[in-house]
């Protein structure tokens, strides 16, 4: 019990929904990839035409990522990553932004910027001298050179991040 927290049970909902999905279709007719990318992309198109984003914006940044990465987020998160992307100012990355997820009950932490030598290892290392335990992590790398690093996170007593903490690029 103790080691039980509200990230092992979202990803306990989420295998049973996906299972449940499979099933219904059938184990011989498996989704293809495509259908799964443009269902995805649908559902963030929703999203970021309703927070007045235009389609050829949307194009611009997605053209810079391979099916890799709309396979390994869902709707909402493309659409906050995208979102955010789009208001940034390019010339001053890295791009750092966190948000709570009542779903997961954790913080997801994402950075965009530009790809460089241990990258990954100096945020963890960051993150571990904030004293915050790493549940996930999806690093990707855009056509241009770019990394996109989504990190789901708790504080030390296994709960979202509450209050202001102060991420430094």
């Amino acid at each position: 019990p103790e080691l039980w927290n509200s990230w092992k049970y979202s990803l306990l909902i989420s295998l049973h929904q996906k299972a449940k999905k499979a099933l219904r279709r059938g184990l011989s007719t498996p989704e293809a990839h495509e259908e799964m990318i443009q269902s995805i992309q649908q559902d963030a198109i929703s999203t970021l035409k309703k927070s007045g984003l235009s389609e050829q914006t949307i194009e611009e940044i997605w053209d810079d990522l391979d099916d890799e990465y709309f396979l390994r987020h869902d709707g909402s998160d493309i659409a906050w990553h995208t979102g955010l992307i789009a208001s940034h100012d390019a010339d001053r990355l890295p791009l750092i932004a966190a948000r709570n997820l009542e779903r997961t009950g954790s913080t997801e932490i994402f950075i965009y910027g530009h790809d460089g030598e241990n990258l990954f290892t100096r945020i963890t290392h960051a993150l571990e001298r904030m004293n915050l335990n790493i549940l996930d992590a999806r690093i990707q790398s855009s056509r241009s050179g770019k990394t996109m690093d989504t990190l789901h996170v708790h504080d030390p007593s296994g709960e979202p991040i509450r209050g202001s903490v102060t991420l430094e690029a």
